[in-house]
């Protein structure tokens, strides 16, 4: 087993976005990183990843909690067997493991097949941890490992300490600089970006657009489960309406349905009914105030009227007694014109 890249998500410090390890070559691989950096963090959730089930709550996986709560999740790629491979578990909430071959874009194994497919992956069928090649030291255990390991142990401390020693100084670490001078010169630009036609860029623009078509991927396999899980349901209403007992109950509520229908059918009749009833009414009484406002003004006037005529009656004798006045004032004043005329008569 080689592994390729690792990617850390809501692991204690690794919050969020987490923290992604990608392109692990072969040999020698150093991670460099300050004190609480989380380096242990990340071997820690490698070590649950191969070694730990999914669905542990031991004190070993609330360990790898989030400080501010969350369910764990370790991704790792993984070259076993002249094949790539994705590993992937979720511990705590809604636990998940899972295997994907990355060539052919499948899963391969899910839940304990997956945990029994990296068991022997890593060679542990048995319970163990592993086989003799596979050296794995944990932070402040470097000097208490399992039985049997001294001398692989010695052994792989003598060749490191002497690749180191040989990298570290003479000709050699300066052929070594230059070759990882235009090694880099060739993959990016002076101001640190990937050229388009080097290694990094291109494999830069091949991430993008994998991770571009898993992400449609992705979107097609949920619109997959979606159209699945409405085929399911509808499969599901299909058997209840063909089921003879369900026919008669939707029968039944049928018919109640259309009585019920019919009920509101004569109700909107009698009240259309109901309204036209209220207009008439409405008109009836518009003219009733209309008569009424009539009938009060003319007796209003004959009131008036009345009052003139009384008035008058009340004057009616006086003005008798003025006309009976001047018509005696006319009778004398005819009599004094005659004496008058004919006393003229007399003259002449």
């Amino acid at each position: 087993m080689k592994l390729r890249a690792i990617r850390v998500f809501d692991v204690r410090r690794f919050g969020g976005k987490g923290v992604a390890i990608e392109n692990i070559a072969d040999s020698l691989n150093i991670f460099a990183e300050p004190n609480e950096a989380g380096k242990s963090t990340i071997f820690d959730a490698l070590h649950a990843l191969l070694f730990t089930k999914h669905t542990s709550r031991d004190k070993t996986v609330n360990s790898l909690k989030p400080y501010a709560g969350g369910a764990p999740r370790i991704v790792a790629d993984v070259e076993f067997g002249g094949g790539f491979y994705r590993i992937e578990k979720k511990f705590l909430s809604g636990p998940i493991a899972r295997v994907l071959d990355l060539e052919g874009g499948r899963e391969i194994a899910r839940a304990d097949e997956a945990q029994s497919w990296i068991n022997r992956m890593i060679g542990a069928e048995h319970g163990g941890h592993g086989p003799a090649g596979l050296l794995w030291v944990r932070q402040g255990q470097s000097s208490n490992l399992a039985e049997g390991t001294e001398v692989r142990a010695a052994a792989l401390g003598n060749v490191v300490e002497q690749e180191l020693s040989a990298l570290t100084g003479g000709q050699r670490m300066r052929t070594m600089l230059s070759r990882c001078k235009d090694e880099i010169d060739a993959l990016i630009t002076p101001g640190g970006r990937p050229k388009a036609e080097g290694g990094y860029g291109k494999a830069k623009q091949s991430i993008d657009t994998l991770e571009t078509e898993l992400a449609d991927l992705r979107n097609r396999l949920d619109a997959a489960h979606n159209d699945l899980a409405t085929r399911q349901r509808e499969r599901k209403r299909l058997s209840e309406l063909t089921d003879p007992s369900s026919r008669a109950e939707d029968d039944k509520h049928l018919a109640d349905a259309r009585k019920a229908l019919e009920e509101a059918q004569k109700h909107v009749v009698r009240l259309s009914q109901a309204k036209t009833e209220v207009k008439l009414a409405e008109l009836t009484q518009r003219s009733a105030l209309k008569e009424r406002d009539t009938f009060a003004a003319d007796c209003a006037a004959a009131r008036e009227g009345k009052s003139a005529l009384e008035k008058h009656k009340r004057a009616l004798p006086e003005s008798q007694r003025a006309m009976d006045r001047a018509v005696q004032a006319e009778a004398s004043a005819r009599t004094e014109w005659q004496g008058t005329e004919k006393a003229l008569k007399e003259m002449a």
